[in-house]
Parts: C-alpha cells; structure tokens; sequence
C-alpha cells in the first residue's frame, strides 16, 4: 500500500566511538604501565633482564641512594651535558710536619734557639719584641757555635717549643734549609726541630744564620761554628831549622764524604787576606820540603810544582821561567824540592789534593822563599 511506511529490513547504523571512563591522558599513561609490567614479565621470561640479589640483610643506604637520586639520568640530562663528579674538600698537603706536636698558643717566658753538635750546644734566646721582617747579620761578630766535623749533621732546636711556619738557614750564605709559607698556615709548615746536613765551604769557622718566622714575627740569630779538622789541611813548609805555615790559595774544591763539594769563586788565586804567604830565608839550591801532617797528600806532577812572581791587575801569580825548582826524592814529605838557584824573592806555588777524614780539598799552596839575603833574627814578613 502505497500510504504505508516501508519497512527496512537491514538496518544499517554509523560507527560510534567506544566511550569509556576518564581522560585519554590518564588512558594514556595506565596503558603503557600495563604494557610496560607486560614486557618486564616477557623479559624476565626469556632471561633477558635479571635482577641482582642483596645478600641476606643487606639494603640500599640512604648514601647510596643520595647518590643514585643525585646522578642525572641520560633522559634528564640533554644531548652535551656533561655530568660532573661532586667536588671533595679541598686541603693543603703539608709541606713540614713538626717532630713534636706544636703547643696551642705561644709558651710563656723565653724560648730558646739552641745549636746542638756531637753533644755539644750553643743557645740564645728569641727576641722578645718580635720583628717584621728578620734584622741584617750583626757586624759585630757572632757567639761561639760547637765544633763541628765537616759533613756531620747539625740540630737547631726550640726545646719542642714554638713552631717555626716559615724559615731560612744558611752556612756562610749557602743555603741549608729554606722554607716559605706565605699564608702562615701552621697545616702547611711547622717545626721546632731541625736536623741539618752542613755544605761544604773551605771556611774552618763559617757563619750559620737561622731566619725564623713564629705566630708572633720573624727572629734571626747566628752562631760561629768552629770546624774540627779544617777544610782546608794545614801545610807547612820546612828547611834548615825553619818551619812556616803554607797559605792556601783561592780556588780549593772542597768535597765531603757525602758527596757534597764547594768551589771557591775567585778573581786571582793567591790568598784573599791581604797579608800573603810567610817569608822562609835560604841559601840558593838549599833543600825544602812540603808537608801536610795527617793528611794523603797526592804528590803533584813536575808542572804542579812553579816558581814565580805576582803582578798585575788584579794581582796574581805569574810563572817566571828563570826561577827553576828541582824534584828530589824524599818519602818522609809529601814533596822535596830545591830552592831557586838564583838569588831573588820567589813566589812559590804547590798544587795538590789533601784527603783526610773523609774529607778531600784540592787547590793551591803558596809560599816565598828570600835566596838573596841572609835569614834575619825574627822570621816572618819581611820590611
């Protein structure tokens, strides 16, 4: 019938969407934690992640995790950035320690610097009115020191009082022991004991000087050490009756057993002291001999043995080929010789090396010889 309704047999009706509860963020985001416990659980399954076993009671410390919460993840950390290790304190390595603890605050009275050798000791009090900066060497001379084998080791002290936090010792103006602290940080240096190993210097009574800075300023003091045995050999020229001491000359290469040598800087090589060698009066071609007592003496070749004059600017010894010495053969002396056979006043210059103690010095002995006139009453400088 036309007026009627037609009737649809299949009915056909659009796609709609699945509504389900909540966002499609938070979906999201609770899908992929079930798909990610999923693919842990496959993972595990087929042995491809494993998880390690704490022993039995361990646990992760609050250290361990601070650093694992402190450590950026490659996912928070952006292309480039370089991850850097927590920075330790940082503190001075100490440079000297003390052999003693140093006591807190300054001891009350006097402290004394002493110089300590062989059983042997020296002190001076430190300044009471303490300096800025250490006072020039005192021309007026220095107190009395020990004796002191060249070579031996030496103490400065302060009876374990006072720590030193920078200091400067020196022998003669060699240094011996330097040490600055320009912070005056006691960590850094301290020391109220020093244990010192002298250089070599051809002076039988040299200078030690010690620079010390404390908490409250710098004290300097000196000492006269008095060398036992000397350097420097004694020599001795002897003829006839007459002995004279020979005068060393500058240039002496001094080495200790240590290892440890000096050179003397010179400008001309006869003695630096003004006065020279001592005068020996005798006959023309008489016999003299050169002795080193207690000393190896290593008998020089023909050309260490000259004769000569001084002249010149600065002055110095110059070989005069008309005043000729003869070697003799003598073992009771280190060497023999005849005197000039030409009447004159002659410069003599002997060169060698003296071991003794362990102690080598090799350089230059001088003496004059007068042929020409007679030996007067009092030997010694002539007019």
């Amino acid at each position: 019938m036309p007026d009627e309704p037609e009737i649809l047999r299949d009915l056909v009706t659009p796609v709609q969407p699945v509504r389900r509860p909540g966002s499609e963020r938070t979906r999201g985001v609770r899908e992929g934690l079930v798909l990610a416990v999923i693919l842990v659980f496959a993972a595990l399954g087929a042995g491809i992640l494993a998880v390690p076993r704490l022993p039995a009671g361990a646990s992760t410390g609050p250290s361990e995790v601070a650093r694992a919460s402190a450590s950026p993840t490659p996912s928070t950390a952006g292309p480039g950035t370089s991850i850097a290790a927590p920075t330790p304190e940082l503190r001075p390595t100490a440079a000297v320690e003390p052999v003693r603890p140093c006591p807190t605050g300054y001891p009350e009275g006097l402290v004394f610097a002493r110089v300590i050798a062989d059983g042997q000791w020296a002190g001076l009090p430190l300044a009471e009115s303490w300096m800025a900066q250490p006072l020039p060497s005192s021309p007026q001379g220095d107190p009395d020191g020990p004796d002191v084998a060249p070579g031996a080791p030496l103490v400065i002290s302060t009876d374990y009082h006072a720590c030193a936090l920078a200091w400067s010792i020196t022998l003669d103006g060699i240094p011996v022991s330097i040490q600055d602290n320009p912070l005056h940080d006691p960590a850094f240096a301290a020391q109220n004991y020093f244990v010192l190993t002298l250089p070599a210097v051809r002076d039988p009574d040299p200078r030690l000087r010690a620079e010390l800075l404390f908490s409250k300023g710098w004290a300097g003091f000196e000492w006269t050490l008095h060398f036992h045995p000397s350097p420097i050999p004694d020599a001795f020229f002897a003829a006839l009756d007459q002995t004279i001491e020979a005068a060393p000359g500058c240039g002496f290469t001094i080495t200790l057993a240590g290892g440890s040598a000096a050179v003397d800087e010179c400008a001309t090589t006869i003695p630096a002291d003004g006065y020279g060698p001592y005068w020996m009066w005798v006959p023309p071609s008489a016999r003299v001999a050169f002795r080193v007592p207690n000393a190896v003496f290593e008998q020089p070749d023909p050309d260490s043995l000259r004769c000569g004059t001084v002249d010149g600017q600065p002055p110095d010894f110059r070989l005069d080929p008309s005043c000729a010495l003869a070697i003799q053969y003598d073992p009771s002396n280190a060497l023999t010789f005849l005197a000039p056979a030409v009447a004159g006043r002659w410069w003599i210059e002997i060169r060698g090396c003296a071991s003794r103690d362990g102690i080598r010095a090799c350089g230059l002995w001088f003496a004059l010889i007068d042929t020409a006139e007679p030996m007067p009453t009092d030997p010694g400088f002539p007019d």
